[in-house]
C-alpha cells in the first residue's frame, strides 16, 4: 500500500503557491493569475529511496492574516512549504506571522522555506533569517522556468519520510 502524506503551501497572497503546485503537478506555468478561494487539492506520486509515496498538495488561500479557517486546513498536514515572494518583503512579515502561529497551534512537521520568483530580480527583507529557523530547507525556485521546484517537493517528501521512519523505530 502506498503511504500519502498531506502537505500545504502557506503564504501571503500572490506569491506562487498556485504555479508552485502547477508546476510541480503537471508540469506547466499559466501566465494569468488566478486567486485561490479556500483551498485546492491536487495529489502527485513520488518514489523515495524506493518507497513509493503519494503527496496529497493543499495550495491554501492566501492569508494576509491567520484567520479561523486556516487551522482546519492544516490538520493532519505531514509536512509543508513556506512560500515568499523574493520580489516583495512584505510576503516575509506575513510568513512570519504565520510560521509562528503554526509553531504555536500544530504539533511540530518539517516545512521548505521557498524563496519562489529567483527568476526575477530579489529584494529580500532581514526578517528572512529568522523565518528560515528550523527549516527543513532554504530553495529558490522558479515556478516560471521550474528551477528547483521538483527538488523542493522531493526534499520534504524525504524529510517527511525520515521523520515517519523515526517515530516507527522509537
Amino acid at each position: 500500500m502506498m503511504r500519502q502524506f498531506k502537505i500545504c503551501l502557506l503564504g501571503a497572497p500572490e506569491v506562487g503557491k498556485t504555479s508552485l503546485v502547477q508546476r510541480f503537478v503537471h508540469g506547466r506555468f499559466a501566465e494569468n493569475y488566478h486567486s485561490t478561494i479556500g483551498v485546492k487539492i491536487d495529489k502527485r506520486s513520488l518514489t523515495i529511496a524506493d518507497e513509493s509515496i503519494q503527496l496529497i498538495v493543499w495550495d491554501v488561500q492566501g492569508e494576509e492574516r491567520y484567520g479561523k479557517v486556516l487551522p482546519s486546513y492544516l490538520r493532519g498536514m505531514a509536512g509543508y512549504f513556506m512560500v515568499i515572494d523574493t520580489t516583495r518583503p512584505e510576503t516575509v512579515t506575513v510568513a512570519s506571522r504565520l510560521r509562528s502561529r503554526i509553531a504555536d497551534d500544530i504539533a511540530p512537521v518539517p516545512f521548505i522555506l521557498l524563496l519562489n520568483k529567483s527568476d526575477l530580480p530579489a529584494v529580500y527583507s532581514p526578517e528572512l533569517e529568522s523565518l528560515a529557523d528550523g527549516a527543513l530547507a532554504v530553495i529558490e525556485t522558479s515556478a516560471r522556468s521550474g528551477e528547483r521546484v521538483e527538488d523542493a517537493f522531493l526534499t520534504l517528501g524525504e524529510g517527511i519520510l525520515e521523520g515517519r521512519r523515526r517515530q516507527d523505530a522509537a
